[in-house]
């Protein structure tokens, strides 16, 4: 393993010694204003070549991503006019550079080095986690971003559309001296309105009173909307809607609670269709969450389902049951046994003379795995469950009607 962050390392404790202004120490910080440009250079340098130098391989998947989200990024804005396509504010810098948005994560861990807090073993370590971490966190975002952007080109998005008003659920929107902070359902209000914008952000909501979409598209291929909610992880509703969409269909969320406890409950992406999008507004309120047409989930290593990543997808399908179908779609190429684990398996038949009754075959989850990598047209599936079922949904009255006028 190459050690060029230690020589690299060498370089700036040579540029301190040569500075002896700058002071470094246990409590003090002190670099006058014509050294830092030379210093943070070179302080930049020995964290970016100890990426180099332990995570090559991740550092490289993360350019591909970096390129691949600008791409869709850009065209997204393109296609809508959008005045502003922005990242999860953590990510943002990673997929704009990848070096650049890791380095900031060892700024501190570099400084304890300096001061003589820790040694080469200790950073290694501690910056070994951070690396680790936020690998794991931006590429899954990243990639979540870039599959939704994909979506929206897929399905012919001409227009946008967000949820407003001082009700929203986002803690940025509740103005606290108009409406009192109750979340725990006690608060009972109407459910938002929704506008056209011409803006995405993928920013996370750390309270809310209702759980809305962060993006609403019109879809002029399907010629309906689309509601994106994928902040699940991150906010429960707060408050009890005075009424929800007759035409979706809800969970109690106590009954879920019941069934499967509170951990891993939700998955990465629910996605809702509707001819009116007053409809799709409201995802979840303090007592029901609705039940999703189709969820996605993201799976951006090549070894998530030896980590026993089907298992959490399949927890997610049962605890929702999409309409549609749950897609997971992978940056890397699902391997064949995975597939064939996916596949019905026939029931078991009774030997010859064996008078135990037949056993029934397992139902079949409808859970498909997609290989997609960064080839946009490969997430058609997707697409093409809701067109079969708009298919369907239009074709069973003429059936039955038909069938009426024979009889």
């Amino acid at each position: 393993m190459s050690d060029s962050w230690q020589k690299a390392y060498g370089e700036l404790k040579d540029y301190i010694a040569k500075n002896p202004s700058i002071e470094i120490s246990e409590h003090i910080i002190a670099i006058s204003a014509d050294l830092r440009p030379g210093f943070y250079q070179l302080f930049n340098t020995v964290n970016l070549n100890f990426i180099k130098d332990n995570f090559p391989a991740s550092l490289e998947q993360s350019h591909a991503l970096s390129k691949n989200w600008g791409e869709v990024s850009q065209a997204t804005k393109d296609s809508l006019k959008l005045e502003a396509l922005d990242a999860e504010a953590s990510a943002r810098y990673f997929l704009l550079d990848p070096g650049d948005g890791l380095i900031r994560g060892l700024f501190d861990p570099l400084f304890d080095l300096l001061k003589g807090k820790t040694d080469f073993a200790g950073f290694e370590q501690i910056a070994t986690q951070i690396l680790e971490h936020r690998f794991t966190k931006f590429s899954h975002e990243g990639y979540q971003g870039w599959t939704i952007l994909s979506l929206l080109k897929l399905l012919a998005t001409d227009k946008i559309y967000r949820v407003i008003g001082s009700k929203l659920a986002n803690n940025l929107d509740i103005d606290d001296s108009e409406h009192p902070r109750e979340l725990d359902g006690s608060q009972e209000e109407n459910v938002p309105d929704s506008a056209e914008v011409h803006n995405i952000s993928f920013a996370h909501s750390l309270m809310t009173s209702f759980l809305v979409p962060k993006i609403i598209g019109h879809s002029t291929r399907l010629k309906l909307f689309t509601a994106f909610g994928f902040d699940f992880d991150f906010t429960e509703a707060g408050w009890r809607a005075r009424k929800l969409s007759p035409e979706l269909e809800w969970y109690k969320i106590q009954d879920i609670l019941l069934e499967f406890g509170r951990g891993n409950l939700w998955p990465d992406l629910a996605v809702y269709t509707n001819t009116r999008r007053e409809e799709i507004v409201v995802i979840a309120d303090y007592f029901h969450i609705a039940r999703p047409d189709i969820i996605v989930e993201f799976r951006e290593k090549k070894d998530w389902y030896e980590k026993g990543g089907l298992e959490l997808v399949k927890r997610h399908y049962n605890v929702l049951k999409p309409k549609l179908g749950s897609f997971v779609v992978c940056r890397e190429t699902v391997p064949r046994d995975v597939l064939k684990e996916l596949e019905p398996k026939p029931a078991p038949q009774p030997a010859a003379g064996d008078s135990t009754p037949e056993t029934t075959a397992q139902p079949t989850l409808n859970l498909h795995l997609l290989s997609v990598g960064y080839d946009i047209p490969k997430l058609e599936p997707i697409i093409e469950s809701i067109i079969e079922s708009i298919i369907q949904a239009q074709t069973k009255p003429e059936e039955a009607t038909a069938e009426d006028t024979t009889t």
